[in-house]
């Protein structure tokens, strides 16, 4: 089952190309280490440190960051974009 999953994901992945934009897709497929920790957090019971919190919370912020670096710009004050 993990080889089906496996090529179901890779087929989706594929098929984002044509519906999102490339920068999007690319963040959303390098995000995936924060989607694991939860989903394993949530179903399996893992305990989450003290260290990848912190760390899920900085990927987190860089997600946020690359997907609407708007937001970056009006934090530093920079209002004419």
């Amino acid at each position: 089952i993990r080889h089906v999953l496996l090529v179901f994901y890779s087929y989706v992945f594929a098929q984002c190309f044509f519906y999102l934009p490339i920068n999007v897709v690319h963040t959303l497929y390098s995000s995936g280490p924060i989607f694991v920790l939860a989903i394993d957090y949530l179903f399996n019971g893992v305990q989450i440190t003290r260290r990848q919190l912190i760390g899920s919370v900085v990927a987190f912020a860089g997600v946020l960051l690359t997907v609407n670096g708007h937001i970056l710009y009006q934090l530093l004050g920079d209002n004419d974009i």
